[in-house]
Order: C-alpha cells, then structure tokens, then sequence
C-alpha cells in the first residue's frame, strides 16, 4: 500500500526531503530487510533510479530501528548551465511535484537466510546508495515530507563512520509521521549479486 507524500514546506534553496529508507516489510519479489541490520557510511550518493553516473545529491541515515531506517536527503541547487543543473534540477522538480515519490536503497548483504517462500531474508547488509524511483521494490519506500533546512533534527548516524556499532536509537522527531511514511525498496538481488532496482 502506497502512501501520500506529504509536504510540510518547500524550500528552493535548501532542497531538502526526508522518509523512510527500509522497514522490515516484505517486498515486491517477497525479500525482506532488516533495518536493525544495516549498516552505511556518514553521507550516501542519492541516484536517480539506481544509475552510478546519475548522481543528484547526497543522503544522511538517521539510526535504524525495529522498524525502519530514516534518512534526509539534499539535492544541491547548481547556477552553472549544463548537465548537471539540468539532472538536479530534473530530480528535485519530480520529488516535489510527485512525479517520484519513492526510494531504494542498493546493498551488498553479508548475513541472510532463504525464505520458504522463495524470497531472501537479509540479516544484515552495507547500502551504497539510495536511490529516486517511481515504482520502488519495497511499497512502503516513500518520501514523506519537505522541509526548510531549520526544521529538519539531527539524524546524523551514531558513528563517524555511519551505523557500523549497530546502535538502536528513535529515528527522527518532526512534521512527517511514521504512519504516513513508505519504505525504501529494497535493491538487493539474490546473494552475491550487486542489487540494481
């Protein structure tokens, strides 16, 4: 079940936007993550639709819990003409005008287990990135909210180096409700492929 965006605010400078990167929810494919068992480094590339050459911002994970990853997402608002203005400017128009209302995150698992079902349960994982995607695998991977840069908590992760020690903590307090949040889809294949949805 997919949800609505929800705008709090747009501010054209900033360009920043937050939600839920991965709940424990199974998937499209019947893959199931555990955010608990996540782990990312201090900042994240934010992609369009998993594309390595497509680079539109930059992403900080807030601290996993039981039930899901928070994170907040910045696209840099660029003044020079050419493909990158063009590519940023593109991403950000089709997150606040809705046209792209889900996220993805790519992963490397290093713990997981088969589902009876045909479907992996991934204990634990490392993300690479996240991804801007219309249809994400996980339908509960949706933006939830735009802020101005002043309202938006601290979700900086609990290490240096990202959530490496595995530390449960509340995600983040703000506007956005977990109850209208989606959740990252997932994009990880089958073990030892590198996930690309």
């Amino acid at each position: 079940m997919f949800s609505a965006v929800v705008i709090k605010s747009v501010n054209e400078d900033s360009r920043v936007f937050e939600g839920i990167a991965s709940t424990p929810t199974a998937d499209r494919v019947n893959d199931v993550v555990e955010p608990l068992g996540l782990t990312f480094q201090k900042e994240t590339p934010l992609l369009l639709n998993h594309k390595i050459d497509q680079p539109v911002g930059t992403v900080q994970f807030g601290t996993p819990t039981a039930k899901g990853l928070p994170f907040r997402a910045q696209i840099p608002k660029v003044d020079e003409e050419g493909e990158v203005k063009r590519r940023t400017d593109e991403a950000w128009h089709s997150v606040k005008s809705g046209l792209i209302k889900g996220v993805s995150i790519r992963f490397r698992p290093t713990e997981y287990a088969y589902k009876d079902d045909g479907g992996m349960h991934y204990k634990k994982a490392d993300i690479s990135e996240l991804s801007l995607t219309a249809i994400p695998c996980n339908p509960e991977a949706l933006i939830t909210a735009f802020k101005s840069l002043a309202e938006i908590p601290d979700i900086a992760p609990t290490t240096p180096e990202g959530n490496a020690q595995g530390k449960q903590a509340d995600p983040p307090t703000g506007a956005a409700t977990t109850q209208a949040i989606e959740i990252a889809p997932r994009a990880a294949l089958k073990p030892f492929f590198y996930p690309t949805y």
